[in-house]
């Protein structure tokens, strides 16, 4: 906490703020940040920082629920954080701080408020006039008088600068490629509801596009919007059209038209070969990374499924870079036109069949350009999802191979059972299972069998299937079963008592004649 007076203009006040650690309480429950008026005790501002979502040290500031708060020329106040949970948020009385313009720090302070939530009631103690500020705390602020000067632009994504073009201006750069090849911008930006137009050029040509959603060029100006896209957030990641370059010195530039401001941070290039040699990368609603847990994710959501007797079918399969909402023009292009697309999908789907799954429903809106539907098929992605229509799956290897023992080395394992291993085999709860996946090399008749220990029923169950009526645990268990080739589920349940696991075997059955 620390108290501050005003100088001779007034004080706009956007967002408050304070450093917090690596605890996980104090990132959940945040604290209360207030600037109270010296004299009245009032409350003139008030704000929560909390549900942070990072594990990261550092300063983090909220901004006002109704916008900028005016602070009057010459009064005193006081800014005040006070912790919701645990008090894990650093709190360094040495700390100093230096003045911005438009104000002139008194000094730390503290208050004291006991069980009462009415400021007017609380002890506050001023501390030595000084440059000290407990917390630390502070607050974002502009000064002036006109509606320009009071305007809150968002603070930079890196670092502590960003580049804030207004009316008409311009950015350039030259730029040393390494490489021939296909590139394009990325960058944050932002700009008001009233918005503004932007020309990127390259070498003098134009590398806009009409929209995020688009890979092709054109003279139009780029918009930032788009469908589920917001040009006010900055952290919004945009990106220009895809431009060709030969190795050497090539100079890109940004011209803008607007009413109010645009604003710009981070900006970067990429390319297509950095890009398609990266791998998957995104695969979802809002394209998080997924691919380090792919493979993994399509064998255990099917062995789950397998273990019920349910087949898997997928949603809306493909490759899909970028997503639903923050794709780039340069991932539509690749999706279109780059033939490594093609080999993406093709494992894609391979890694799905071959986890036992059973049917993929394709479903990335679309897989060739909407402008050139009539050769849809000279396209990657669409070449690969015909030829996925026509060749036979990938066997399934996800499970264990017939004839088989299934114990703790090879169980199903899903987030609401218990996974010691030490007690793997007790069934000790009425509706307690545990579940395995297994391979069969070809469609023929198989034997089941399981021993238990006295003391409960058990159900001995094939995809999903009783093979038998609830027995008496403690006896042989030895059913016949006719599976396809391919992966089945075998399911052992409690259905009475206490069940533990002594041996569970399946093999083929032996020939008969």
């Amino acid at each position: 906490m620390f108290k501050f007076t005003v100088g001779d203009q007034p004080l706009f006040v956007s967002r408050l703020g304070r450093v917090y650690n690596t605890q996980w309480d104090a990132i959940q429950a945040g604290c209360r940040l207030q600037i109270l008026r010296a004299d009245t005790k009032a409350i003139v501002a008030q704000t929560e920082l909390k549900n942070l979502g990072s594990w990261l040290s550092g300063f983090y500031y909220a901004p006002m629920h109704d916008g900028p708060i005016r602070l009057d020329p010459g009064a005193t106040y006081y800014l005040l954080a006070t912790d919701l949970g645990t008090n894990y948020a650093i709190k360094d009385e040495s700390t100093t701080a230096t003045a911005g313009p438009g104000l002139r720090l008194l000094g730390a302070a503290r208050a004291d408020g006991g069980t009462s939530a009415d400021p007017t009631r609380w002890q506050f103690t001023d501390l030595p006039a000084g440059n000290g500020v407990f917390g630390p705390v502070s607050f974002l602020y502009t000064t002036g008088t006109t509606p320009r000067q009071q305007e809150v632009i968002p603070d930079p994504i890196e670092g502590a600068q960003a580049a804030v073009v207004r009316g008409e201006g311009a950015l350039s750069v030259s730029v040393s490629f390494p490489h021939d090849g296909v590139y394009a911008l990325l960058f944050n930006g932002a700009t008001t509801k009233r918005g503004g137009d932007i020309n990127i050029r390259v070498d003098g040509a134009s590398a806009n596009v009409s929209n995020q959603n688009n890979y092709a060029t054109s003279e139009g100006n780029l918009t930032l919007g788009g469908w589920g896209r917001n040009p006010q957030d900055f952290k919004e990641v945009w990106g220009s059209g895809v431009f060709k370059v030969s190795t050497g010195l090539h100079v890109i530039s940004i011209h803008v038209k607007t009413p109010d401001y645009v604003i710009f941070d981070n900006l970067r290039l990429t390319s297509v070969n950095a890009l398609m040699e990266s791998g998957f990368g995104g695969g979802s609603a809002l394209g998080q990374p997924v691919e380090k847990d792919w493979v993994g994710s399509q064998r255990d959501d099917t062995a789950l499924c397998r273990s019920f007797g349910l087949q898997r079918v997928s949603y809306e399969t493909g490759w899909s870079v970028g997503g639903d909402f923050t794709q780039k023009p340069i991932q539509n292009w690749c999706k279109y036109f780059d033939p490594r697309a093609k080999t993406i999908n093709d494992g894609a789907y391979h890694q799905f069949k071959a986890a036992g799954a059973y049917m993929p429903v394709w479903g990335v809106y679309l897989y060739a350009p909407f402008e050139d539907l009539d050769h849809y098929d000279a396209y990657p992605l669409a070449q690969s999802v015909l030829q996925a229509a026509d060749a036979l799956p990938a066997e399934a290897d996800n499970g264990t191979a017939v004839p088989a023992v299934l114990d703790n080395t090879n169980t199903v394992y899903w987030s609401l059972m218990d996974t010691n291993q030490n007690t793997w085999a007790n069934l000790e709860l009425p509706g307690v299972w545990r579940s395995w996946v297994i391979v069969c090399p070809t469609l023929g008749d198989y034997v089941v069998s399981l021993t238990t220990a006295p003391g409960g029923k058990v159900e001995l169950e094939a995809d999903g299937v009783p093979l038998a009526p609830v027995a008496d645990s403690g006896g042989p268990l030895v059913e016949h079963v006719h599976l396809t080739k391919g992966t089945h589920g075998i399911r052992v349940r409690c259905c009475a008592g206490k069940v533990r696991i002594n041996r569970l075997m399946v093999a083929p059955a032996p020939a008969t004649g």
